[in-house]
């Protein structure tokens, strides 16, 4: 197995511990901690469907699991595994802490110094209980100035994970999207 860091995977993941520090923009609906915690931890299948820039029109699609455990210094810790073809296994573990006031998401990858810090957009949770959380932090993407934009809808028993990218001057567009399932 490869530890072939993914670039995309711990800022998309971050926003998954977002959405266990009771941010107070769910108001009364507001799920604990605890609670959040508790729905993440597991063993997610699923997809992980990405633009290819070495091929502009090209989607790939790679299978994809995601394991999830609570850290006891807090937060959760994500394993992901990516199989990337015959014999290509990517395997990535990522922490995750959300600030005190919910007002931003810090990721770090369990060897790095430092984390990749998002500011958090908006938190809704619909009538059904899915939560929906969007986060924004200027950065890089195909080695270029862009703003990513991060948006993960958790519900029991299945999460999607968005990331659009905006480049200098133009509009947003699908760079990836993660499809995942909660194992049974």
């Amino acid at each position: 197995m490869s530890n072939t860091r993914l670039t995309f995977l711990p800022v998309t993941l971050s926003l998954v511990f977002s959405l266990a520090v009771g941010t107070p923009a769910l108001g009364a609906q507001a799920t604990s901690v605890a609670e959040l915690h508790a729905s993440m931890v597991g063993r997610w299948t699923g997809t992980l469907e990405y633009k290819d820039y070495s091929s502009p029109d090209r989607q790939v699609t790679l299978p994809t699991i995601f394991e999830v455990s609570a850290r006891e210094a807090g937060g959760v810790l994500i394993r992901s595994i990516f199989d990337d073809g015959p014999g290509k296994t990517v395997t990535d573990d990522d922490r995750f802490e959300f600030s005190a006031d919910a007002a931003t998401l810090d990721w770090s990858g369990m060897r790095d110094a430092t984390p990749t810090v998002f500011r958090v957009v908006s938190v809704e949770r619909d009538t059904a209980g899915a939560i929906r959380v969007v986060a924004e932090r200027e950065g890089e993407d195909d080695n270029k100035p862009a703003t990513l934009r991060e948006t993960i809808t958790v519900e029991p028993t299945r999460f999607t994970v968005r990331k659009d990218v905006r480049f200098s001057g133009g509009e947003f567009f699908v760079r990836h999207v993660f499809r995942m399932a909660r194992e049974r």
